[in-house]
């Protein structure tokens, strides 16, 4: 860049079988802003987790109010800012981790309002575009979007299309309870009212209108998505380092794709707990889908904990794709600390839904839930907290080397033995 020989083909490079052309041009702008830093690169970092933050809180408060509500965002924070991640922490290069969470969290948040509009799916495209050129995961946000729209296909409201729309418009009443049946009287039937400014109130579009506007509006979200991931996919050299035979081991890439999702929770304590409670969150997630398909208010369930299930997209399928890229490498690595960035989103997901259900029940029972909920939330801690000690140790030892001086830029990376292994990755791409 200083002499003026860098090209757009470099920044598009291949890097293993990531784009991170969006990661590139930050660390460009860094570098502008006052020259290369790893610090300044662990700002940016933090900022997008900070996003994160603030995305999760309001889909929290969404999904449940009163203590419940706040009870769950401060238990969805926590894990947020897990030390278990520690080399993500550290290392500013992977900056892209971040960015690939907060696209397919905001993705999430944007395509289940409950009032989408044209501007929510344009900010969704945004969001999953930065996510795609970002890291190989974030092109999954794109799914994540794709199971928000189905979710939500019943219960959006949308703006009158045209000041003729009549109550005959309002939403079949399949989303109410029967005892929030109010059938609207026959003199509702005539036009909706008009403001002084011309402007039409919002109305809720019965079913045929719905399933039009939810059919464009997917099949808009994957036509791009067919057109970005070709666009990634173009010029890209296969990697085959780490890849696994699933017909030849089966079990092996099941056992890494739970210890990958249970490594939030208990990565610290070995592959098999970790694996154990990955099988334990992926069974409490089934399980609370089939309980509210088999519900009589399965669309008012679904469409309210659309953002939780559309949000568990993203680290079940990242488990199944590094399970079949990596598994070759065992099933311990599967507990590598930058993974963790992307497996929290489960945890966090089945805090939602469980805030959403305990926050709904019957008010005889809620007291003692709740009470019972506080000392769940104190276990958990507990169990988090001293999950992170090696992280905790690590990051310590990076700011050591930080105040020592950088003289070795090997000793930037937390994990030399990863730092062999990266190096080795890339020697194989260039042959």
């Amino acid at each position: 860049m200083q002499h003026g020989t860098l090209t757009f083909a470099q920044l598009w490079a291949q890097h293993n079988e990531h784009r991170i052309l969006v990661p590139n041009l930050i660390m460009l702008g860094l570098v502008r802003l006052g020259g290369w830093h790893p610090v300044r690169e662990e700002i940016v970092s933090f900022a997008f987790l900070v996003w994160s933050q603030i995305v999760i809180v309001l889909m929290m408060r969404r999904s449940s109010h009163g203590t419940v509500g706040w009870l769950a965002a401060a238990a969805a924070s926590l894990m947020l800012y897990e030390l278990g991640q520690a080399e993500n922490f550290l290392w500013g290069f992977q900056m892209a981790w971040f960015i690939c969470d907060a696209a397919a969290i905001t993705v999430a948040w944007l395509l289940t309002q409950t009032n989408r509009r044209w501007w929510h799916v344009a900010l969704a495209i945004v969001a999953a575009t930065l996510g795609t050129y970002s890291s190989a995961q974030g092109i999954l946000a794109w799914a994540v979007g794709s199971v928000a729209i189905l979710l939500t296909r019943n219960g959006n409201v949308h703006l009158a299309p045209s000041r003729s729309t009549t109550s005959e418009d309002l939403l079949s009443e399949d989303l109410l309870s029967k005892e929030e049946h109010l059938a609207p009287p026959r003199s509702l039937r005539a036009p909706l009212p008009v403001s002084e400014s011309g402007s039409v109130p919002p109305v809720i579009l019965s079913g045929a209108q719905r399933s039009r506007r939810t059919a464009t509006t997917l099949a808009l979200w994957l036509l791009l998505a067919m057109a970005e991931y070709a666009i990634y996919q173009h010029g890209m050299a296969r990697v085959a380092l780490g890849h696994s035979n699933v017909a030849a081991n089966p079990l092996g890439v099941v056992v890494y794709a739970l210890a990958y999702l249970g490594a939030p929770a208990l990565g610290g304590r070995g592959t098999i707990l970790s694996a154990v409670a990955g099988l334990a969150l992926l069974v409490a997630l089934v399980w609370a889908l089939l309980a509210d398909l088999r519900s009589s208010l399965r669309i008012r369930r679904l469409v309210r904990n659309a953002p939780w299930y559309a949000l568990f997209v993203f680290p079940l399928l990242c488990a199944a794709g590094t399970a079949v890229g990596r598994g070759a490498f065992g099933p311990d690595q599967a507990l590598e600390q930058r993974y963790v960035t992307v497996s929290v989103l489960g945890w966090i997901a089945l805090i939602g839904l469980l805030a959403g259900t305990i926050a709904r029940l019957p008010r005889p029972y809620t007291a003692r839930v709740r009470a019972s909920l506080l000392a769940l939330t104190a276990v958990f801690v507990f169990v988090i907290a001293s999950d992170d000690d090696k992280g905790r140790k690590q990051m310590h030892q990076f700011s050591a080397t930080l105040h020592a001086g950088v003289a070795d830029p090997t000793k930037l990376y937390p994990d030399p033995k990863r730092l062999k292994q990266l190096m080795a990755e890339r020697q194989t791409l260039a042959q």
